[in-house]
């Protein structure tokens, strides 16, 4: 990331990364963009220092005349139609943004794979996804009615991450649901994570410290994204690749999630097609 930032100043010639801010219209896959609608940007300075105070802004005013933005000497009312402008001709927005507050950093939420610990990034994107898909959920919810609200949750999540890259939504299923309750339950009981080499079902597997299993699909897709943008896997031998879990030949999933103690362990079944 501070590498992308030091390119966008010295291609746009800012001076003052303190006083440019960054908006993430999505993800981009050859010519075509899928946008996540960001509702603000974010001041390039933090990018760059992590100790900088960062402000995020909003984007645009609650009353729509009240929206101007200028790019390229063109003036606009919609910061849709100024984005569109901008992404065809390279330049950057000017406008006064309604509202700015600071950005409360990411806290150091981490979760454990079989590949190692991944924590929580700083990705506009997916914040946002993360924001829209999570936004009802409130208090104890992530271990509200034996996980089921985290589930369907998680698919939700997943999904929307998979039309990210142009992969086709997956289904639940309810035999796949229950092995993958089973393999998190037998996980709770050994205390660890131990691969089982089914030679039918792929599985993917994570244990979460207290409620921040909340965060395992954003991290676990960040953490992709960011070490493998072209979401190839790893190896065609490891069968617990989340990368797998992305793959636009997938159809259907199950989900399972069992407590221990002070965190959850997950386990997500899958057949590789």
């Amino acid at each position: 990331m501070p590498d992308m930032i030091s390119t966008i100043l010295l291609d746009k010639k800012i001076k003052k990364p303190e006083d440019a801010y960054l908006y993430n219209v999505g993800f981009k896959k050859g010519y075509k963009v899928t946008k996540t609608y960001a509702k603000t940007c974010e001041c390039l300075a933090s990018f760059l220092d992590p100790k900088f105070k960062s402000t995020t802004c909003d984007v645009k005013h609650s009353n729509s005349r009240r929206n101007v933005y200028i790019c390229n000497r063109q003036l606009f009312n919609s910061f849709d139609v100024a984005i569109e402008y901008a992404l065809r001709y390279k330049c950057r927005i000017k406008f006064d943004p309604p509202h700015c507050k600071p950005s409360v950093p990411p806290k150091n939420i981490c979760i454990i794979t079989l590949f190692g610990v991944r924590c929580l990034m700083k990705n506009p994107a997916t914040q946002s996804i993360w924001n829209r898909v999570w936004s009802t959920c409130h208090g104890n919810c992530f271990f509200h009615s034996n996980f089921a609200f985290t589930i369907n949750h998680y698919l939700k999540e997943l999904n929307q991450y998979r039309q990210l890259i142009g992969s086709p939504p997956l289904a639940l299923n309810k035999k796949l649901n229950y092995i993958a309750k089973y393999c998190a339950e037998k996980l709770v009981k050994e205390n660890t994570l131990i691969s089982e080499r089914s030679s039918r079902y792929n599985e993917f597997i994570a244990f979460a410290k207290e409620g921040y299993g909340l965060y395992l699909m954003r991290i676990l897709f960040d953490d992709v994204y960011f070490s493998n943008s072209g979401f190839k896997r790893r190896s065609t031998k490891d069968r617990n690749d989340f990368v797998r879990l992305l793959d636009r030949k997938l159809r259907i999933v199950g989900i399972g999630l069992s407590r221990y103690d002070y965190g959850t362990y997950v386990c997500i079944k899958y057949i590789s097609l």
